[in-house]
């Protein structure tokens, strides 16, 4: 209690300091989030030009240029090996999500904990050989020992590298770790200052120092931040290092996912081999692929150390994208966020050609300051590149989140075979527009892969009443339709489990909606597998739910399970005729001038947000979406009422009430509704009437 109490009372003060993803969706405020998440990133980034930039410059003057290229190769490998393990550990994070979500907390540490141990096995078998590689291949080179050792040591930081990614991944599965800006920069800026000041005084010590000190430092200050937040959930490290039935957990490891997740990682680090390939480092080929060959005056430069001083920079103007991985998988695994999911990452899209612009105004100077005779015209070409690299690195990104593995892995390969093409064209007029053109088509693919995917918008399972009765019409076979009502006086947390039950045997079979807070309406289509459904999710609640039927629960399609339930219930005839949002926005500003409202499609209402307390509105969306969930139809915080609407299946408004309005408001704007939506059927069947 010592140690946790001091660190609540500075995260109260610290609390209004923190940028809330869904308080600056409510507020309209998501420039404020953007700056808040990529301040570190963009800065950590550019940190990593210099660093690289310094180390480059040091190897190149100490070593020869084959001892050089073996040191830089190794670093872009390590580039690799992170990248493919950040994606096999996807594995990991989506089973801790299920887990958590479920409640099974002991089990979630033991799949943490079996995960560190395949990572030990995975990163000694590495390191010996890597040392293998060292004795074999790089001692024997003409200065080799300070190749080899300093080739050990960034094996050592790679293999480092792999359990404190597990256990960071192991927290960042289900929460953000917050840290201090400086533990991020601290690594960086050390390696930068060893490296400046024994550049003249003791530059191979400066060299094998730098990267030594840097590594401590970030595995050091990585595990601190990270245990801390273990410790606060109530969780420590020693809870999760103790593997249960391990080889247990081996022979259940879906091969084939972890195969995949495994490559897409991969592929989102492929820029470290896409500059080497394209230099042309690799000799012996007749027809190498060339940037440099359009242009006379582009031949000047040192194209493998510029390229290679450039990678930093053009994997930083896609690689930030990382930073809203946790927002896209958020968005993906709560259906009911899909409007918020596609005005957020029309954002992100924006967001990618600035940041590509600021990384290729990094590269421009480079190349002015370093590199003799430096042709302006080639960084104007390299423009368009890093502006498409930026793009397809989000599109990828969002992809990997959304668990499309094979659209990632897809694009790859398609941009492989672009690059194939281009060196089968023995005289180009450059190679630099035809890889530009294969990263047009690379782009244009993953465009029309993401907007094809949202077309097919796949209901959630369940459903507000309107959107419920609407697919239930649409079934044209043989339907089974159920009721399942609530005991009275019901714990939340055994409503919880029903809901989760239903949820469970219906997904991707029918959909469900709540009549109202005591029970909930569902259909299956499938009426083999729901024989009887009802009977066993009431028996399987321990008696907290009741089957009720409507006649035969089988009916011979959608449209007669509708008119028979609604004739059972005339009044909600009002609660399914759907209203336009806009009329319920105009409706609710009408008789609420003090409420406040936001549009998550569009953004509308968002300003008039801004005036209501914080503590309110950065709880706001999700309360309202839980009060959904289980089948409420507000929430309350504090003095306020929020009342979400959904629009099929998604959610559409969020809705507050001004405290004034009294506790009866609500009603009165459901009846206001339900009246207008009577005098729209009443018209609709005058104008049928005169028609006829």
């Amino acid at each position: 209690m010592k140690r946790i109490d001091p660190w609540f009372e500075r995260a109260a003060k610290s609390e209004d300091k923190l940028v809330s993803f869904f308080q600056c969706v409510v507020t309209g405020s998501m420039g404020r989030y953007f700056l808040y998440r990529l301040r570190n990133v963009v800065i950590l980034d550019t940190l990593m030009f210099v660093a690289r930039a310094a180390e480059f410059l040091l190897v190149y003057r100490l070593l020869g240029h084959v001892d050089a290229f073996i040191v830089l190769a190794l670093r872009v490998g390590s580039l690799l090996v992170d990248g493919a393990w950040w994606g096999f550990l996807e594995v990991m994070r989506e089973r801790l999500r299920d887990l958590t979500e479920e409640g099974r907390s002991q089990e979630r540490d033991q799949e943490v904990g079996n995960w560190i141990a395949l990572t030990g096995l995975v990163a000694a078998t590495f390191l010996c050989a890597a040392i293998l590689f060292i004795v074999i291949e790089i001692l024997p080179l003409e200065g080799g020992a300070i190749v080899a050792i300093y080739s050990f040591f960034i094996f050592l930081q790679t293999v480092a590298k792999l359990p404190v990614t597990t256990i960071h991944s192991g927290m960042y599965a289900t929460r953000r770790i917050f840290r201090p800006s400086w533990s991020i920069f601290a690594p960086l800026v050390i390696q930068i200052a060893i490296l400046a000041i024994g550049y003249a005084i003791l530059p191979t010590a400066a060299l094998l120092l730098s990267i030594l000190a840097a590594s401590v430092a970030s595995i050091v200050l990585g595990l601190r931040y990270t245990l801390r937040v273990y410790e606060l959930s109530g969780r420590t490290l020693g809870s999760v290092l103790k593997p249960v039935g391990f080889s247990t957990f081996l022979k259940g490891l879906p091969a084939g996912r972890a195969a995949l997740s495994l490559l897409a990682g991969l592929c989102l680090q492929l820029d470290a081999i896409f500059v080497l390939i394209l230099l042309g480092s690799v000799s012996g080929s007749a027809r190498e692929i060339d940037f440099t060959a359009a242009d006379p005056a582009w031949h000047i430069i040192n194209a493998f150390a510029f390229f290679y001083l450039l990678l930093p920079a053009l994997t930083g103007s896609y690689s930030w994208a990382r930073v809203f991985y946790f927002d896209f998988v958020r968005l993906r695994r709560t259906e009911e966020y899909h409007a918020l999911r596609r005005s957020f990452f029309k954002r992100v899209i924006i967001t990618a050609m600035m940041i590509a612009t600021w990384f290729w105004l990094l590269g421009f100077s480079l190349g002015v300051l370093q590199m003799i005779d430096f042709s302006f015209t080639l960084q104007l070409a390299l423009l368009p590149l890093f502006l498409l690299r930026s793009l397809i690195g989000v599109y990828q990104f969002r992809m990997f989140a959304d668990e499309r593995l094979l659209s990632v892995v897809g694009s790859v390969g398609l941009f492989a075979l672009g690059l194939w093409l281009v060196w089968l064209d023995p005289q180009p007029a450059s190679d630099l527009l035809e890889v530009t053109a294969v990263m047009i088509v690379v782009l244009v693919a993953l465009i029309n892969l993401h907007h094809f995917r949202n077309r097919r918008q796949v209901l959630p399972v369940q459903l507000d009443l309107a959107a419920w009765f609407e697919t239930l019409r649409a079934v044209e076979r043989p339907v089974f339709v159920g009721e399942l009502r609530f005991a009275p006086h019901i714990p939340e947390i055994q409503r919880r489990q029903v809901i989760s039950a239903v949820r469970a045997r219906l997904s991707g079979h029918g959909h469900y909606a709540f009549r109202n807070q005591d029970s909930l309406l569902f259909f299956h289509r499938d009426v083999v597998k729901a024989q009887d459904l009802d009977i066993d999710l009431s028996v399987m609640s321990g008696g907290a739910t009741a089957a009720t039927r409507h006649g035969d629960p089988v009916f011979s399609d959608g449209v007669s399970a509708a008119t028979v339930l609604l004739s059972r219930w005339p009044d909600m005839q009002q609660q399914v005729a759907r209203r336009p949002i806009d009329e319920q926005k105009s409706l609710f500003t009408a008789m609420f001038e003090n409420g406040g409202f936001v549009d998550l499609a569009t953004g509308e209402g968002s300003v008039g947000m801004k005036r209501l307390d914080p503590g309110i509105t950065r709880l706001a969306l999700t309360t309202g979406l839980k009060s959904y969930r289980y089948g409420k139809h507000a929430a309350m915080i504090r003095d306020h009422v929020l009342v979400p609407v959904l629009c099929q299946g998604a959610l559409r408004l969020l809705l507050v009430l001004p405290p004034e309005a009294g506790r009866d408001a609500l009603k009165r704007w459901r009846q206001s509704l339900a009246q207008r939506a009577s005098a729209t059927v009443a018209e609709q069947k005058q104008t049928v009437s005169a028609d006829g």
